[in-house]
């Protein structure tokens, strides 16, 4: 199983986004530029919304021109750290998605939750990330990524910012103390929830 642990922090101004960066440069943690990708996102969910009630997220993602399908599910959260178990595979629909994921070790019961119901889109999200890798004096290595776009539901779409931090290798103290210092300093609040979370708020909202 692939291990997702990451930490979101909101962005609310581009000043404030600029500063945080140039504060990076100089502390030398950012080990290579930052390179743009368009995403497109669409969440995908049951009528009855199983997937979502066991708090599973289940993604189709055109990242520039590859389309990657991702399972979610929770392990533990704590002080703004989100651990989630990630399993991908590349798919051109959903309906290819589910044997793949399920051969790069996805819970078996995935096939259980969906027998007989029908997938449908839920939400989504389109935004560009810009990345760059991170590396720290005791060998741990993260990815940030600044994201920012809309997420969509329901006809209606919200705009977002958001810096992630997402660790890649090593132990993940020296990542969530750079994100502690960001919050901090430049007054980024952690975003708790996932752009699926808040695209599906959206939607319920609607209901």
């Amino acid at each position: 199983m692939g291990t997702e642990t990451e930490i979101k922090l909101e962005v609310t101004s581009q000043e404030q986004l600029d500063r945080a960066l140039e504060d990076l440069r100089r502390k030398a943690c950012l080990a290579g530029p930052f390179l743009p990708t368009q995403m497109e996102t669409v969440y995908y969910d049951t009528a009855q919304c199983i997937l979502s009630r066991k708090r599973w997220t289940l993604r189709l993602r055109k990242e520039g021109d590859v389309s990657v399908a991702t399972l979610k599910i929770p392990l533990s959260g704590q002080g703004g750290l989100s651990v989630r178990g990630e399993w991908q595979c590349r798919a051109g629909s959903i309906e290819e998605a589910i044997p793949g994921l399920l051969q790069a070790g996805a819970p078996a019961h995935l096939c259980q939750l969906l027998d007989g119901e029908e997938l449908q889109p839920l939400c989504g999200a389109r935004f560009t990330r810009q990345a760059a890798p991170l590396c720290f004096p005791d060998g741990s290595q993260a990815e940030l990524a600044v994201d920012k776009g809309v997420l969509t539901g329901s006809g209606r779409e919200q705009e977002f910012c958001e810096v992630e931090l997402e660790l890649l290798a090593g132990a993940p103290e020296a990542m969530t103390q750079l994100a502690d210092y960001l919050a901090r300093t430049y007054q980024m609040a952690g975003q708790p929830l996932s752009k699926f979370a808040r695209a599906r708020d959206m939607v319920q909202s609607q209901w």
